[in-house]
């Protein structure tokens, strides 16, 4: 199911003529509001990652 939601994510960017499309996780519909995740993106800033 995800890799048919990056294809087609991908193909509309390309019919659009963006360079990127986004999937976002953890926001709920309508209200927007953060569920289901424990990420925290100010507490990662400026961690370097492992590779």
């Amino acid at each position: 199911m995800l890799g048919e939601y990056v294809s087609a994510l991908a193909n509309s960017a390309c019919l659009l003529g963006k360079p990127r499309a986004y999937l976002v996780f953890g926001i709920q519909d309508g209200s927007h509001a953060v569920m289901c995740t424990t990420f925290d993106p100010q507490a990662e800033n400026g961690k370097e990652h492992a590779s």
